[in-house]
């Protein structure tokens, strides 16, 4: 790199080796074959396996109010949270039965029928891992199986979305099986604090819709948020926190 002296010659100010000059293109090439390999499929909003039958009829949504939950002992916390969003997004609270002889094929489960005496179909294997579930739309319910507390409740979210498509269209939702689990570990959303105002607070009822999303991660980004020098810790100020 040159530069003028006071003579106006051109001097030389710094000098880089050539081995530096060739590991900027060595460094681009890197960058964009990693950008290459990166699976997209990571991130893609949809399920690991779906298999949707379109020809068979699944929940009516002319139904919803008349379906019976029963669920294991061990997934009842979650049911009753299920119950409590449907209330607060249909204006419908159903009854969540404790059944233990559902444990017989599982630790956390969940059978939805459209009748007490409807008959349900064979019990599905759960996903096999971490934070899975396996779910079956029928045309007698739905069968939910989780591989733990954390797939379970990922999968009684589905569930909810299923039971507002079907309200709002008022139609059928066709018979499907979805096996799903993450494929990334960490599901991180980040939410900037430091332009808002006491007006402008975040509450449980956001979290909860992150959770049904199936995020697990919220990154708060609180620059201006938290008291400093200007308020002190004992100074109460008016901030979204």
């Amino acid at each position: 790199i040159d530069g003028k002296d006071s003579a106006g010659q051109y001097t030389p100010i710094m000098e880089i080796p050539v081995r530096h000059l060739l590991l900027i293109p060595i460094t681009v090439l890197v960058s964009i074959a990693n950008l290459c390999a990166f699976d997209y499929g990571l991130i893609r909003p949809q399920p690991q396996h779906l298999f949707l039958e379109r020809n068979v009829s699944g929940v009516s949504g002319m139904d919803i109010r008349q379906l019976r939950f029963s669920v294991t002992p061990d997934g009842h916390q979650s049911a009753v949270v299920f119950a409590e969003q449907l209330k607060r997004l249909l204006e419908w609270q159903p009854d969540i039965a404790v059944d233990k002889q559902l444990e017989t094929d599982g630790q956390f489960i969940l059978q939805v029928s459209v009748a007490a005496t409807a008959s349900m179909p064979v019990s599905l294997s759960p996903s096999g891992h971490s934070e899975g579930y396996a779910l079956h739309v029928h045309e007698n319910g739905m069968t939910l199986i989780g591989d733990d507390s954390a797939g379970f409740y990922y999968g009684l979210q589905t569930i909810l979305q299923i039971l507002l498509q079907a309200a709002e269209s008022g139609g059928k939702v066709p018979s499907a099986t979805i096996v799903d689990w993450p494929s990334l570990s960490r599901r991180a959303i980040a939410i900037d604090l430091s332009g808002l105002s006491s007006a402008n607070t975040i509450d449980e009822a956001a979290f909860a819709i992150l959770g049904s999303l199936k995020y697990n991660k919220v990154i708060l980004y609180l620059h201006q948020a938290l008291p400093g020098q200007q308020y002190p810790f004992k100074t109460t100020r008016p901030s979204p926190l």
